[in-house]
């Protein structure tokens, strides 16, 4: 079986461009399917969490979660495109952003936890929308969550393999 390439490494420091990538077809598929099984395997306890995980996915999601007033959804969207675009050139979240969705001068982008919330963010728009721009840039932020397991604290180890689970749930039913 082919390894799966894209979840290993620093994928902070030296974060994959996806570009060019080679179409791997059925094999490719296999490899990922076997790599999100196997982290999510790693974790026997998501059924006895729920209810904090739930907790957190409301809380990230008041945040930014998709209106249903069409003002707001604009203001929102907006905003949520221009850092969903920013991700997709650097593979990074900041802790902190200004003006044009860009880096404050003291933001970092190694805090784990907002890779997992963001990944939150993001589901929530593929299940309003649809959209597979958002469940690829689920996959990818679930990429560097998963390369970055070990550094995740186990509250957030846990949210990184609810969002897996559900990729991989959406993912073979797209594949069908």
């Amino acid at each position: 079986m082919t390894d799966y390439e894209y979840a290993s490494g620093d994928l902070l420091s030296r974060p994959n461009t996806y570009f060019y990538s080679s179409t791997g077809g059925v094999e490719f598929l296999d490899a990922y399917l076997h790599s999100r099984r196997a982290v999510i395997k790693e974790l026997d306890l998501v059924r006895s969490t729920s209810q904090r995980l739930t907790q957190f996915h409301n809380r990230v999601l008041k945040e930014c979660r998709v209106p249903t007033n069409s003002d707001e959804y604009e203001a929102c969207n907006s905003n949520f495109e221009a850092l969903l675009k920013r991700f997709a050139v650097n593979k990074k979240i900041w802790s902190e952003y200004g003006q044009q969705t860009r880096p404050t001068q003291s933001a970092n982008f190694d805090t784990l936890r907002n890779y997992v919330e963001f990944g939150f963010i993001v589901l929530e728009w593929f299940e309003a929308t649809k959209d597979l721009r958002y469940m690829n840039a689920l996959l990818q932020v679930n990429d560097i969550l998963q390369a970055h397991r070990q550094a995740l604290t186990q509250e957030e180890f846990i949210w990184a393999v609810f969002l897996m689970q559900v990729e991989v749930s959406e993912i073979v039913s797209i594949i069908k």
